[in-house]
């Protein structure tokens, strides 16, 4: 008979599967495992690969305890991640076609996050703070005497991050060919979740203001560092994406702090931003930095974005018509999604979910027959226990 979930078992008993990564070609998928130790009393994660129905799941990482924000190259022949195995945290390239070991292109002695790649696959973009006072990332001297804290703004402070002073999170670029690396952005202003354009020239990130209260998106040429941001400083951006050709950007937020975020068109030639709804009957997912990634949209083609909100305690797929405003909700289900990647041909979903069957798990979205099916069983056993 089976007996009650007890803490020992809550704590280190269930896996975790998470940030789900379709190829672009939608055949395979890459995810982090976390596996808590309860000796250690620490939590490992790998990256692990498998098939589109779950089929074929290796481990693909061993070496290092945190291995993590697994993404494909565009050609869908290659995965970046970041691990610890080197310093605080490197950015490894592993191919995915036949044999080879993972090749490090860069590390820093902070924790580096948020990696996306180039469109032609030759640079990828990512997010590490940066301290002005301590640009080099030099650790300080075990005989060293505490550093002076020197406060210069309101914001010197954040939860779940502590004493920040002047440090702020960046956009860095690194040549995965080279490992060449330069800093893209500079201003006292936290970046993050960094989106190419389809040209490659720009970069659209989240920039937040008043301690995180208040975001906006701004665009950073990828040539020149210059920035230009949407927005004013008492709203919020929450997910954005680019349209396919590149000319305009559907985005999440809204004018002022609200927590009631509607979806918005901006177009680059003329500046434009123009309101798309009003009082959206569901949540665009915004993440966290640090914590969860922003759930962004996706272009079905040229009017339509697909994306994923909340609503009533649940996760659902929803369709806005950026020409009409219309909105359609195409599938909801009764649990939570992290996450939200989609293959080129824009017909599969993955995503990580957690529900009081399935904690933990991976799950896939077939927009073409509108069936959802969970792909990966890792707290079954537990669970039947």
């Amino acid at each position: 008979m089976p007996g009650p979930l007890s803490p020992d078992t809550l704590i280190y008993g269930l896996v975790a599967n998470g940030d789900p990564q379709i190829s672009p070609d939608g055949t395979r998928i890459v995810y982090s495992q976390s596996v808590p130790s309860s000796e250690t009393k620490k939590t490992a994660s790998q990256i692990w690969c498998c098939g589109l129905a779950g089929e074929s799941a290796r481990q693909l990482t061993g070496s290092g305890e945190r291995n993590r924000g697994a993404r494909w190259s565009p050609d869908s022949r290659q995965i970046a991640f970041v691990s610890d195995r080197v310093k605080k945290s490197g950015i490894f390239v592993l191919p995915m076609d036949g044999s080879g070991e993972a090749r490090e292109i860069i590390h820093h002695n902070v924790e580096i996050g948020e990696l996306t790649w180039s469109p032609d696959g030759q640079t990828i973009a990512y997010v590490v703070p940066v301290d002005p006072d301590n640009p080099n990332e030099e650790d300080a001297k075990e005989d060293a005497p505490p550093r002076v804290r020197v406060t210069r703004r309101i914001d010197y402070k954040q939860d779940g991050r502590g004493y920040l002073g002047d440090t702020r999170r960046q956009i860095f670029l690194v040549n995965v060919g080279s490992g060449e690396r330069r800093q893209l952005t500079n201003s006292l202003f936290d970046h993050g979740f960094p989106e190419w354009s389809p040209d490659g020239k720009i970069i659209a990130a989240q920039v937040s203001y008043r301690n995180g209260m208040c975001s906006r998106l701004a665009l950073v040429s990828v040539a020149s560092g210059e920035s230009r941001e949407i927005g004013g400083e008492e709203g919020v951006t929450s997910t954005w994406a680019w349209s396919p050709t590149g000319d305009r950007i559907a985005l999440s937020g809204d004018t002022t702090n609200t927590w009631q975020t509607d979806f918005f068109l901006y177009e680059l030639q003329s500046g434009e931003l123009q309101r798309l709804t009003d009082d959206l009957p569901c949540l665009p997912i915004g993440g966290a930095p640090g914590v969860s990634a922003p759930m962004q949209p996706v272009w079905l083609d040229d009017h339509r974005i697909l994306f994923a909100g909340a609503q009533s305690g649940a996760t659902g797929f929803y369709v806005l018509d950026v020409t009409t405003g219309r909105l359609e909700t195409i599938h909801r289900g009764e649990s939570l999604k992290a996450g939200m990647s989609v293959d080129a041909e824009h017909r599969y979903v993955v995503q990580g979910s957690v529900s009081l069957a399935g904690p933990g798990e991976l799950t896939v979205y077939d927009y073409a027959s509108g069936h959802e099916r969970q792909i990966t069983q890792s707290n079954v056993q537990v669970l039947s226990e």
